[in-house]
Order: structure tokens, then C-alpha cells, then sequence
């Protein structure tokens, strides 16, 4: 393995990679080769966040909590031009093309919009929906990418890098494989995650919200898997798919079918994720998320390890497109031909929000040209 010189200030940084839970970031710290000590470089005043390294050898959070955190990554590391949040979201049953969205599936932004920022109603939160109300539109470096990524050249190459990344991720770890087709199950918007004895319980009988119910498997419950709906996509392979769409932030889960198909016919809403909103504004962000749930009532953990392990492997693919298309800074190598390939230090700062602090992490990738990241 190369041994890579650690850079040495937070300046020769320049894409953040942004994660909400441990699990998600243990996907991506699974990238990393290997770990460096950036505790050597000098913080700005009042800085909570805490920093590690690390090298990467392959071309309780809400969004006041991620926008915080992040207004100090902005300080810490100024010449950040490209922000990643990796990591795990749940998802419509459909793309705009009409694709399933199946889970472990991954959702690349391209829009976010703030579901809970509104007028409370009757019927729920009626969302704002004016020019200053909204978020901006990705940079133009960004929306280019994403267009090539949705072409059937690049995205195909791009789907390829991921999954190359995702089986050598998947061999360091047994809960990162798929767990199975028999495991994805999206039932009916109508059919609700209760106890379906009647009589049990007062509360599902009465149609409200039980919160045993809702902790609750539905193997404990005894959920009738023919609601289940037919799904158009039959994948022998059971190899992820990338889909590209708006993103909803907003400051709670979504846990109901009845607002997600809402939002999703509303705003063309396929990913719903809750710290979004509070880095969008900081910096050019791209969400990059593996589908762990179906935002219903029925929501569990079990596709959690591999959709974060998708969503990590499929970040790596990103950047190496990213890096492509970049134009090398001020005494920099451009990019070498295909002809002569080499290997090139290049450094990311990557991080997690949590209840118990901040944590960043700073490393570095070896991929076609020098890209601090």
C-alpha cells in the first residue's frame, strides 16, 4: 500500500463527507485504508467537533443539529467545494420514471425540499412554497454531474464502480451483505403497522396511533404479508439501483405512507431524510442515501447495515466522476491521460452528527488526479 504523506493544514481539504448515525459512518470509515491523527491541526475558537484522518485507496440529529455542526466544519475547513451527506434514508415505492424503489436501493439528490416549514392545518403542514421559501438549486458543477450520471454511459460505469465498492465492503463485514429478497416487503399505503386482534388493544381498534404497536415487528403483529404489494421490478441479480430525485428535510420521521405518497405527488418527493435542510445552505451538497425503509408505518431496521453500506460504496463511485470533471487547483497536476496511470494523494474530511458530539473525519483517496477531499 502507498504511504501517503498527511497534508498539512485543513486548506488542502476540499470535499466533506457528512454522516447522521454510527452505523452510516462506519460504512464510509470501512472505506478508509488507513487512519491518521489530524488532532495536530489548530481549531477555530469555540469549535466542538472532533477530527480524524484517514486514506482511501478507490477512484439523534435533525437539521438545526446538522446545521450547526457543519457552520463549524465551514470555519475549520474553508476550501470545502463539495459536501457529501452519506448515509441512510427511506424512500417512496416509485422514481419519477416509475421505477421501484427497492430497499437498499440508493437516491441521489437532485433538489431538496423543507416538508415541515408551513402553516399547520386539519389535513397537516401546508407547505410554503415561494422563491424565498425553498432551497437553491445545486451549483452547475453539480447539475452537470448529475446529468452525466443519468446518462446511460456514465451511470452505467458509475452503478458499476458502486458495486465493485460494495462487494469489497460487504467482505469486511457480515451485516453489509443483502439480507434478503423475502426481507423487502412494502405493503399496501392503506394497510397500517397495528395490532390486528381485535380487542387486544383499544387504540388500534379505535384507528389511533399505539405506541406498542409501533415498537412493535410486524412478525409480532402479525402484519398479513397479502397486503403486501406486488412489486414490477423482479432483480435476479439483487444488485442496487441509482435513482435520481428531490429529497425531503424535515425536523421528524416519517413513519406514514399517507404523507409520503402526499409529498411524493406534491414535490416529486422519492428520498426522506431529516438533516438535510441544515447543510444544503452551507455548502454545494449532494445527498447520497441507501433506502432503508419505506416511510411507513411498518418501518424496521433490517435492510439498515446494507443500505448504509450501498449508500457508502456509492459515494466512492460518486467522487471518482466528481474528480473527472474538476478543474485542478494552482499548482496541481492535471489530470494524466489513460494511457498513464498513477497514483495521487488526495485528502477528504467526512464527519457524523450525534447526541454525544461531533465527529469529523479527514483522510485521503487515490484515484486519476489530486482532489482534496
Amino acid at each position: 500500500m502507498p504511504n501517503y504523506p498527511q497534508p498539512q493544514t485543513r486548506l488542502t481539504f476540499e470535499v466533506a463527507i457528512i454522516c447522521a448515525l454510527v452505523e452510516e459512518l462506519d460504512a464510509v470509515e470501512a472505506t478508509l485504508d488507513d487512519i491518521y491523527d489530524v488532532d495536530t491541526y489548530s481549531k477555530g475558537e469555540g469549535d466542538p467537533n472532533r477530527y480524524k484522518g484517514g486514506k482511501i485507496l478507490l477512484p439523534g440529529m435533525g437539521k438545526e443539529r446538522a446545521a450547526s455542526g457543519s457552520a463549524y466544519f465551514c470555519t475549520g475547513f474553508p476550501d470545502i467545494k463539495l459536501c457529501l451527506l452519506v448515509g441512510l434514508c427511506a424512500g417512496a415505492a416509485r422514481d419519477h420514471h416509475k421505477e421501484d424503489i427497492l430497499l437498499g436501493d440508493i437516491i441521489i439528490s437532485t433538489s431538496l425540499v423543507q416538508s415541515d416549514f408551513g402553516r399547520q392545518g386539519k389535513d397537516g403542514i401546508t407547505r410554503k412554497d415561494t422563491i424565498g421559501d425553498n432551497f437553491g438549486r445545486p451549483s452547475k458543477d453539480i447539475r452537470t454531474l448529475l446529468s452525466m450520471l443519468q446518462t446511460q454511459k456514465t451511470g452505467g460505469q458509475s452503478r458499476a464502480n458502486s458495486i465493485a465498492a460494495l462487494r469489497v465492503l460487504s467482505q469486511t463485514r457480515q451485516t453489509w451483505h443483502y439480507p434478503g429478497r423475502e426481507k423487502d416487503v412494502l405493503f399496501d399505503a392503506k394497510y397500517d403497522h397495528k395490532h390486528h386482534i381485535p380487542g387486544l388493544c383499544e387504540a388500534c381498534d379505535d384507528g389511533h396511533d399505539c405506541e406498542a404497536a409501533q415498537r412493535a415487528s410486524c412478525e409480532y403483529l402479525k402484519c398479513d404479508i397479502a397486503k403486501a404489494v406486488e412489486r414490477q421490478t423482479v432483480r435476479e441479480d439483487q444488485l442496487p439501483r441509482i435513482h435520481f430525485g428531490a429529497f425531503s428535510s424535515a425536523d421528524q420521521v416519517i413513519r406514514s405512507s399517507k404523507h409520503r405518497d402526499a409529498m411524493n405527488a406534491a414535490d416529486g418527493v422519492i428520498g426522506f431524510k431529516m438533516e438535510g435542510a441544515g447543510v444544503w445552505d452551507n455548502f454545494p451538497t449532494v445527498i447520497i442515501k441507501g433506502v432503508g425503509d419505506y416511510a411507513d408505518s411498518h418501518k424496521n431496521k433490517k435492510f439498515q447495515p446494507y443500505a448504509a453500506a450501498t449508500a457508502a460504496a456509492c459515494s466512492k463511485a460518486f467522487l471518482m466522476e466528481w474528480e473527472r470533471g474538476r478543474t485542478p487547483r494552482s499548482g496541481q497536476a492535471s489530470l494524466p491521460s489513460p494511457s498513464m496511470p498513477t497514483s495521487i494523494n488526495n485528502n477528504y474530511a467526512g464527519g457524523t452528527f450525534n447526541t454525544m458530539g461531533n465527529a469529523f473525519y479527514g483522510g485521503n483517496f487515490t484515484s486519476h488526479g489530486p482532489m482534496n477531499v
